[in-house]
């Protein structure tokens, strides 16, 4: 794999803009950083595992395919707020809110500094039904100002939008689509980073079409196609672009159980990887992989919920050599409701994919009690072999009061990065290490405030090697109107 120059998300293929149409067409009548908010999406390997999504169709991503940073870019996470509802009478909200936020590392580097920064948001969303149709959508705008490194002043953004269809003869699906510019940290193969701003812009779209409904048996196609820039030039040679088409069988047997078996596909294409110094130009690279996967999801009346991936992968890379893989690979996840308080999640994950970045951020989620400012502890990844694992829990105190913890440790190995043709460099390993501690208080209905605090530890050795650590803390109101 030539991760020298990051892989990542290749032009949506033919069947892949297939089906989006047809998906438009059929519907006749959800799902949807880090300094900013933006998630981070499991590359050609599917999901991280977890309880969050189903794994029955891991080549779709649910979230953004973004990487991200843990520090200043906003508040666009990838939860952005979500009131209103189908059922709930106006579904239609805007909100505004005010954090103060201070970082021990706002450059995400070696020895970096620290600084205080204010992020102002403007949030808004619908949520309805239209007949049979769920059409949803939400984003949030934050203007981020920093007290003294002024370089870093941006305005971030995410949107999310998509509709959950249904038609006649047992057909359904879902199209969505993701639009989020944040500020970034720097690539791990882009050598030791430095005090730079560097702004990521991420477009996603994903479709699912399903036949089956209440049958036993149900088949499900799905196609996504994302695409990652960067703004800082220093960083063009990890801009990609992905696709992937994945098609399965499930078997529902009346209860708890779902089985699935299934095939994917996903090429990635990064046009600017490296210069090729015998002629000067730019050369682009390409990363084909095929997955078998065998998918399983177990729910017992709402209390545990368990979903699982194997899967036998193989890839490619253009450069004979530099990419190729082939194993096992696969998630679970864990959610359990300890209490009528308490939700306990546990995922693990390993995946052959690109590079790997835990990252921590901040969003506006919905909550029992209401909007809450929280930090999302996501993971991007860009590199050949990645494990990662991660443990988080929510308390509700009482009706207006909860709380939460996180932890996640992540590992990627990344194997013959190529600087040039030829040019081999030595491997890397990656491991980060994040921990999340905070609470919400739903002042009223409208009016909440929370309060959060994290750590996060990347060390990086290899070819390339530098570490840093880096505590945030900070508080936060926002008001909605509803």
């Amino acid at each position: 794999m030539n991760n020298g120059h990051r892989f990542l998300l290749h032009p949506i293929s033919a069947a892949a803009a297939a089906l989006s149409l047809a998906l438009a067409c059929v519907g006749d009548a959800r799902a949807q950083g880090a300094p900013s908010g933006s998630a981070g999406s499991s590359g050609s390997s599917g999901s991280t595992g977890g309880p969050s999504g189903p794994t029955g169709s891991p080549g779709t991503p649910t979230s953004p395919s973004a990487p991200t940073s843990s520090y200043g870019g906003g508040l666009g996470g990838t939860d952005g707020g979500r009131l209103g509802g189908p059922s709930d009478p106006n579904p239609y909200y805007i909100g505004i809110s005010q954090a103060i936020i201070h970082d021990s590392n706002v450059y995400r580097i070696p020895n970096g500094p620290a600084d205080l920064y204010s992020v102002t948001s403007l949030l808004g969303g619908f949520d309805e039904m239209l007949g049979r149709q769920h059409v949803w959508a939400r984003g949030i705008v934050s203007g981020n100002r920093y007290r003294d490194e002024k370089t870093l002043d941006n305005t971030s953004y995410s949107v999310f939008t998509g509709i959950d269809w249904e038609t006649i003869e047992h057909l359904s699906g879902n199209l969505n689509a993701s639009f989020i510019q944040s500020l970034t940290a720097a690539p791990t193969n882009a050598g030791v980073p430095v005090a730079t701003q560097n702004i990521s812009d991420t477009q996603t779209i994903s479709a699912l079409i399903r036949w089956g409904g209440p049958s036993l048996l149900s088949i499900e196609g799905g196609a996504s196609y994302s695409n990652v820039g960067y703004g800082s030039p220093q960083y063009a040679s990890s801009e990609f672009n992905q696709s992937s088409v994945n098609i399965g069988i499930f078997y529902h047997g009346g209860g708890p159980f779902r089985i699935g078996l299934g095939v994917r596909g996903d090429a990635t294409r990064t046009p600017q990887a490296f210069v090729d110094p015998a002629t000067g130009q730019v050369q682009s690279t390409r990363l084909t992989g095929r997955h078998v996967d065998l998918t399983a999801d177990y729910d017992v009346t709402g209390q545990v919920r368990a979903d699982g991936r194997l899967s036998y992968t193989t890839q490619e890379s253009s450069l004979p050599g530099q990419g190729d893989f082939s194993g096992w690979t696969g998630n679970v996840g864990v959610a359990w409701q300890v209490t009528g308080k308490t939700l306990l999640r546990i995922d693990a994950a390993r995946n052959a994919g690109f590079n790997a970045t835990t990252y921590n951020t901040f969003a506006f989620t919905e909550t029992a009690n209401g909007i809450a400012f929280t930090p999302v502890v996501g993971v991007y990844q860009n590199n050949q072999l990645v494990s990662s694992a991660g443990i988080s829990a929510n308390w509700a105190a009482t009706g207006k009061i909860s709380a939460f913890a996180s932890a996640r440790y992540q590992r990627s190995y990344q194997v013959n990065v190529i600087l040039a043709p030829g040019t081999p460099a030595g491997d890397i390993t990656d491991v980060s290490n994040v921990y999340a501690l905070g609470a919400n208080y739903a002042i009223t209905r409208n009016w909440g405030a929370s309060c959060n605090m994290s750590y996060e530890r990347r060390d990086v050795s290899g070819g390339t090697n530098y570490a840093y650590d880096a505590k945030t803390i900070g508080c936060s109101t926002q008001f909605t109107w509803h």
